[in-house]
């Protein structure tokens, strides 16, 4: 059983009355508990995110955005770096950060040179205490890179018009 938050008391409840393990994160309600802000687990071999996360590649060293963390949660962010994860513009969001980032993001616009910014830039640099980030790591063939439409055309026939 997977339990996503506000009302963690419950949880024992329903351990006792179904009898199965329970996985449980607290939510945005839950200010009381030592209960984690992020879990993953597997399930049928499965590995299921219970967070915000970014994925990422393990590197030693990288020219491209580069992410930063401690127990799996982002701490940082740079362009370029060292023993880092490399980020690939991939990224998963709770409800509440969702919510969280919208407001955020509209802040950091009308800031002062705000619509130079990146959006990624609000979660990881300006606001990033208030987020729970974690990183997805990946490997590089996990994903493929597609940075022109010609690339797009090249994997994917029904772009070719």
């Amino acid at each position: 059983l997977v339990f996503l938050g506000d009302g963690l008391d419950d949880t024992e409840y329903f351990k006792k009355a179904t009898g199965l393990p329970i996985v449980a994160v607290r939510g945005n309600n839950d200010y009381s508990t030592d209960a984690p802000w992020s879990e993953t687990f597997t399930a049928s071999g499965v590995k299921i995110f219970c967070n915000s996360n970014y994925c990422g590649v393990k590197c030693e060293r990288t020219d491209d955005w580069c992410l930063f963390e401690n127990k799996g949660k982002i701490t940082g962010v740079s362009v370029g770096g060292i023993n880092g994860y490399r980020m690939v513009g991939i990224s998963y969001w709770t409800e509440n950060d969702g919510k969280k980032l919208s407001e955020y993001v509209e802040r950091v616009y009308n800031m002062p040179g705000g619509k130079e910014r990146y959006w990624d830039d609000v979660p990881l640099t300006y606001f990033i205490d208030d987020f729970n980030l974690y990183i997805r790591e990946c490997t590089n063939e996990d994903f493929i890179e597609i940075d022109t439409f010609k690339e797009l055309k090249a994997i994917d026939s029904v772009y070719n018009i």
